[in-house]
């Protein structure tokens, strides 16, 4: 047979068609991807994993309503002069939100602009800001009910205070208290307000948890861009993906649950490598889910990035722009059916404005005739509330 006919033969070049060595080839490939990879990120998952348990138990620093409430004075409605719409005089912009509280022994309305946060007296309409380091400091023995406090520095940003939802009061005041928690309180210069507190406990630990799961570090979440950030994450991340969906896969074709090996074992393996297989295969499968989870959590080349609303999406449901209302009267009323009164904060829904009334035990929602509002179904409430509000997002960690 001459070559030629080899070259024309129907059976001619079957030996490339074999599957064999390429099978061969990738098992080798994927036993190197999970081997090596694995080595490299063991730690690094360990470390998540640990740190993930502690996030469960203290989570990052954030002072909650249910915590900031209590500290504030109830509003005193007879020291209300001026409405809000009059208020918006002392910050000119286009506000966000608007919400009413009392700064030492004075209420003040806090607004949210576009170009920042900005309060005004609800006494004077004078703005309430710029807060001198010396009131910040009295405002941080009040919320403590310490007399020893440090002084008052100005910095714009640190590692408890990354979070985006802080970026219309800086630059903040950070304050040291001489108390055996040994806390540190952040006002607000702009509107005198304590915006976090934490404790030597809650750093302590954040630092092997919030801060080490998230690679929460401060020089990755300084400005206003996160791309840098969740490339890292991403980045570190993948490689430990790879390793256990390459050990899963490899897991699943060398078990036989029918077709048995000798002496009816699953598995090829023995000794701690039989352990290896199995405690992997089930192990793995959490492994899998759960680095896969976090992985798409942070929105890899923008899949499942839900946490955006269409154009406009937030304005229909509220029937237009929040208003700043100009009905002293009303106000006064509504805060007369509300005794104990902590905080109010106006909102819109369905072409209507409605005023959430806080105290620290429960919260009072109230219609513009100052009557009880009737339930909104679901969800909405919160939703509309969170729309008319300025963004914090959070991670996974992107507040």
């Amino acid at each position: 047979m001459t070559d030629e006919d080899v070259r024309l033969s129907p059976h001619a070049g079957r030996r490339w068609h074999n599957p064999a060595p390429m099978k061969a080839l990738v098992s080798r490939a994927l036993y190197l991807i999970h081997r090596w990879l694995g080595i490299a990120t063991c730690l690094l998952v360990l470390m998540w994993f640990v740190s993930g348990l502690v996030m469960l138990y203290v989570p990052f620093p954030k002072l909650t309503a249910e915590e900031r409430l209590p500290h504030l004075a109830p509003i005193a409605a007879e020291a209300l002069r001026i409405s809000p719409a009059a208020a918006l005089a002392a910050c000119p912009g286009k506000f966000r939100s608007v919400r009413l509280a009392m700064v030492g022994a004075r209420p003040a309305y806090h607004f949210i602009l576009d170009s920042g946060a900005c309060s005004a007296w609800t006494d004077t309409g004078e703005p309430l800001g710029p807060v001198s380091p010396e009131t910040a400091q009295a405002r941080a023995r009040d919320f403590l009910g310490a007399t020893d406090v440090g002084p008052a520095e100005v910095i714009e940003r640190d590692q408890w205070t990354v979070y985006a939802s802080y970026n219309a009061h800086r630059p903040l005041y950070r304050i040291v208290a001489n108390d055996a928690a040994d806390s540190v309180i952040y006002v607000s210069p702009r509107s005198g307000e304590v915006l976090v507190d934490t404790t030597r406990f809650e750093r302590g630990w954040n630092w092997i948890g919030t801060v080490l799961h998230w690679i929460y570090f401060t020089p990755l979440r300084s400005g206003g861009d996160s791309d840098t950030w969740r490339w890292i994450v991403m980045g570190l991340s993948f490689p430990a993906l790879l390793a256990a969906s390459s050990g899963l896969w490899l897991g699943l074709t060398r078990l036989r649950i029918v077709k048995r090996y000798p002496r009816g074992r699953i598995t090829p393996y023995r000794g701690t490598k039989r352990w290896h297989h199995l405690l992997g295969l089930t192990a793995g499968l959490f492994a899998f889910t759960w680095l896969l989870s976090g992985w798409l959590s942070v929105h890899p080349f923008g899949l499942l990035k839900l946490n955006g609303l269409p154009p406009g999406a937030a304005r229909q449901l509220a029937g237009g722009a929040l208003r700043a209302s100009d009905d002293l009267p009303l106000l006064q009323r509504q805060l007369a059916r509300t005794p104990g009164a902590r905080e109010a904060e106006w909102f819109r829904f369905g072409g209507k404005d409605y005023l959430e009334i806080s105290t620290d035990t429960v919260k009072l929602r109230f219609n513009d005739q100052a009557a009880a509002a009737a339930p909104i179904a679901g969800s909405s409430t919160r939703f509309t509330a969170w729309t008319s509000r300025p963004s914090a997002t959070a991670p996974p960690g992107q507040q």
